[in-house]
């Protein structure tokens, strides 16, 4: 199991419980907008597991109402709601076909 998430603490949490029931788990500490990063960390999942199964990505952040936002802060919520799902997507379609499978869910 890879996991990632920008918060190390609820990751080694999450990691924790999972290998209480036996799960062999990775984490990776992510910000989803860095491109470079999600590649990085996507080889290192490749890597442990030598493929991926399932993307399920629910990174997002939202800070108040749209209209509300400072511009930086629609800025941080466009690179983290739009372009991290497409960072994720472009690391692992690729290996989803050479696996000729994968299943993607993505949430926000």
């Amino acid at each position: 199991l890879w996991l990632a998430a920008s918060s190390k603490e609820r990751l080694t949490e999450v990691g924790d419980e999972a290998r209480t029931h036996g799960a062999s788990v990775v984490i990776d500490v992510l910000d989803v907008s860095d491109t470079a990063a999600v590649d990085t960390a996507v080889n290192r999942a490749l890597v442990s597991f030598s493929r991926i199964d399932l993307l399920f990505n629910n990174a997002a952040v939202n800070f108040r109402g749209t209209t509300e936002l400072s511009p930086e802060e629609f800025r941080r919520t466009v690179e983290v709601n739009v372009t991290g799902a497409w960072n994720l997507l472009r690391a692992t379609v690729p290996q989803f076909k050479r696996q000729r499978e994968g299943h993607i869910i993505n949430l926000s």
